[in-house]
């Protein structure tokens, strides 16, 4: 789990070192929208495929000291969530865009649409890159 919560704040820290660097402000990429539907899509599309205690199941398969019964199972949870993430980012930035799209008269107006679009893809690039990692920790115990 230190691995886990080390290695998952390190990459954080990575990326908002990077940003800083080149000049960047990190608040700049804190929206409350991009961050539900990256997170919400997900869990729903999960929800509706599996029972909760199959995903309590799945976090505790990848915390796991040994070796779990469970493991397939949990290992194809944390692949679906992880394609679910990415068909959520597809349906944020297609929202921003139309939201882009419908707000060219006005010129001012395009850039927070045009942002949420932007972070959709950033949060949800994060969230699968966390359940490929969860996946994998899971898969090396079976």
């Amino acid at each position: 789990m230190t691995r886990f919560i080390l290695g998952t704040l390190g990459f954080i820290a990575v990326v908002v070192g990077c940003i800083v660097l080149e000049g960047g402000n990190p608040v700049a990429y804190l929206m409350f929208t991009p961050a539900i539907i990256a997170l919400v899509v997900p869990f729903l599309a999960m929800m509706a495929v599996w029972p909760m205690r199959e995903w309590i199941t799945a976090w505790k398969d990848a915390f796991a000291a040994e070796k779990t019964p469970t493991a397939a199972a949990s290992s194809a949870l944390w692949a679906f969530v992880e394609k679910a993430t990415y068909a959520a980012a597809a349906i944020g930035t297609f929202a921003g865009i139309i939201l882009t799209i419908a707000n060219l008269r006005e010129l001012s107006e395009l850039g927070k649409p045009l942002a949420a679009c932007l972070l959709c893809l950033f949060y949800s690039a994060v969230i699968g890159l966390v359940c490929r990692i969860l996946r994998a920790r899971v898969e090396r115990k079976r």
